[in-house]
């Protein structure tokens, strides 16, 4: 896929990313705004259920939910 398949007439680039601008001028990406994937088999993951469930265990400092469709 190129670039250009992701801007709209107006050249605005839709990543689906959620971020917040910079006094810099940069911008910083904070959240996703559709946080759900979709593994070969048609089955939809939730990544932010599973970070709450294991992430609540005392034992576990970060989790990272990946999603592999295959």
């Amino acid at each position: 896929m190129q670039i250009t398949d992701t801007l709209d007439c107006d050249e605005w680039l839709h990543t689906g990313d959620v971020g917040e601008s910079l006094s810099n001028g940069a911008i910083k990406i904070v959240d996703r705004k559709k946080n759900i994937f979709k593994l070969k088999n048609g089955t939809s993951i939730v990544p932010d259920k599973l970070e709450r469930i294991y992430g609540g265990e005392s034992f576990i400092k970060q989790i990272l939910i990946y999603g592999d469709s295959l």
